[in-house]
């Protein structure tokens, strides 16, 4: 093997064992002290442990309990009031403020109590009723009971008062023609950062109940591989339009990937009827996701690798090629030096420097035999020359 094949290869080998490599990512959450659960919780429905659900005749009213809770190391004055629900900026389920006029939900609460102090580790269980107008629409209807803390009230960099609240949501269903239907609108896709793909289904809810979504978001490759995916469960209110976002890490090669969202849905539970799921026909789009800046900076220079390589490759195969063309070949005599021969066969002395792989100063000695390309005539020379010290 010439030297320089020898290079090339093993500048390839050094770039193909770099490609063998991938970052990985990590997450955490984090919380606060204060919150509330349900204080009756039933046993034929798990999703009364973290939220109220009830089914209610107009005109009908109920009691329950929320239990306000203080997990951290101080003691905390709480302020618990009932508000309406709300969609956020991307039309997800959120509660609204203390400032907001309650209409629904939120108006039909009275609380037994409206502030509590709480040591650290303590816990205090507030009644409460839900009185149902005679005129409410058949179908759901959202609020919450907010907890807000009185006590660890800080101001921003503008002056704005920030205090931490938490808040529990309350489904009211009222009985009747229930409608339950969602559909996939669209799906939206973008950069969220150079490691980062955001892709954000968008869900209609035509129905008069608020649905449980299972949401998966994955890409799958060309061979049917899913090489990043997320997943999660989201309620969607009632009459309403959706977008949830997902962040899932960019596959670092980049490529072709088939962009699958699949959702199933069911009714909250109601009187520990089971929820039917439904699932909706996959989404399913192909999208080129550019690599990962560490995959860009390997491609390059594998490129570069590859670029150098075949120069050198392309210069050896030329010099080989001009080797095998060459029939003529020369002794060398007593006294001859690279540039008399040169002179003789019509030759750049540099080429056949180059061809016969003469290294400075460039010494030959008598019988060396030199190789000559063909394509020039020979012509006679008298003289003779001197010795190449």
């Amino acid at each position: 093997m010439t030297p320089v094949k020898a290079r090339f290869l093993a500048v390839l080998f050094a770039a193909i064992l770099l490609l063998s490599f991938s970052p990985t990512t990590v997450s955490a959450l984090e919380s606060f002290g204060i919150g509330a659960l349900p204080a009756n919780p039933r046993a034929d429905n798990p999703r009364t442990k973290s939220i109220f659900v009830y089914e209610v005749q107009p005109g009908r009213t109920l009691t329950d309990a929320i239990k306000v809770i203080n997990n951290s190391p101080t003691t905390k004055t709480l302020s618990v009031y009932p508000i309406d629900s709300q969609l956020s900026s991307d039309g997800a389920f959120a509660c609204a403020q203390a400032a907001d006029i309650a209409k629904s939900v939120g108006s039909w609460i009275t609380l037994e109590k409206e502030r509590v102090t709480l040591k650290p580790g303590t816990n205090e269980t507030i009644r409460f009723t839900i009185k149902v107008p005679k005129g409410a629409e058949v179908g759901e209807h959202n609020g919450c009971i907010a907890i807000q803390d009185l006590t660890s009230r800080q101001k921003d960099a503008r002056g704005i008062v920030l205090s931490f609240r938490s808040a529990l949501r309350v489904a009211v269903t009222i009985p009747g023609e229930i409608k339950a239907s969602l559909q996939i609108v669209a799906v939206k896709t973008k950069d969220a950062s150079s490691q980062k793909l955001q892709i954000s289904p968008v869900l209609k809810n035509d129905g008069n109940v608020s649905l449980d979504a299972d949401i998966t978001v994955k890409l799958v490759d060309v061979f049917g591989a899913a090489h990043v995916a997320s997943t999660g469960q989201l309620p969607v209110l009632p009459r309403t339009e959706a977008q949830y976002n997902f962040e899932l890490n960019k596959p670092f090669w980049g490529g072709w990937y088939q962009r699958i969202v699949e959702v199933n849905y069911h009714q909250l539970l109601q009187n520990g009827q089971p929820a039917k799921d439904t699932h909706l026909a996959a989404h399913k789009e192909w999208l080129y996701v550019p690599p990962q800046p560490g995959a860009v900076a390997l491609i390059a220079s594998l490129v570069l690798a590859i670029g150098v390589g075949t120069i050198y490759w392309v210069r050896l195969r030329r010099y080989q090629r001009m080797i095998e063309a060459t029939k003529k070949h020369y002794r060398v005599r007593e006294g001859d030096n690279v540039q008399a021969i040169a002179e003789k066969f019509e030759q750049d002395w540099k080429l056949l420097v180059k061809l016969n792989n003469l290294k400075p100063p460039y010494t030959l000695q008598a019988g060396q035999v030199l190789a000559i390309p063909q394509a020039h005539k020979v012509r006679s020379v008298k003289t003779k020359h001197k010795k190449t010290r």
